[in-house]
């Protein structure tokens, strides 16, 4: 018996070793997260003004983020529900009827009642009947609501024609 437990332990610490020595797999380079580009920065002039190029606003314009820098924040709103009903219902009903056996041409009567254990007493033979009912029912609801909310605010980084 020592030596079957033995056996065991050998083995299963011969394979964690085993599994120890794997690698994890190398990661493709195509997939590796990328950084955008470093774009010029609109240069500033210097003549002291407080309008500069580029950075206007009309009056007739809306406040879309459309511009290089500009901030968008992007709303993430999602709702499942779901709901699930069964129902079963189940009747089963069996009877079972044993006549008093033919024994050399004659069913068997016994005169003294309880002669034999399994005897029917009200006729003291060997015929008999079982029956059985059974019934099941069964209902189930089942609900699952899940929600995500977030925010995700990113900046423009090029402006595409």
């Amino acid at each position: 018996m020592k030596s079957r437990v033995a056996r065991i332990l050998i083995a299963s610490a011969t394979a964690m070793l085993l599994a120890a020595c794997n690698t994890a797999p190398k990661r493709d380079a195509m997939y590796a997260a990328t950084y955008p580009a470093a774009l010029p920065q609109p240069v500033q002039q210097g003549n002291g003004a407080i309008y500069q190029v580029g950075y206007d606003l009309t009056l007739y314009e809306d406040v879309r983020a459309r511009r290089i820098g500009d901030i968008l924040t992007v709303r993430l709103v999602e709702s499942t529900n779901a709901t699930k009903n069964a129902s079963t219902t189940l009747e089963r009903d069996n009877s079972t009827s044993v006549t008093n056996p033919t024994i050399l041409g004659t069913s068997p009567q016994f005169g003294v009642p309880g002669a034999l254990p399994l005897a029917n007493t009200a006729t003291n033979s060997l015929e008999t009947s079982l029956s059985s009912s059974n019934n099941f029912d069964g209902s189930s609801d089942a609900a699952q609501s899940n929600s995500l909310s977030g925010d995700i605010s990113v900046t423009v980084a090029d402006v595409l024609p």
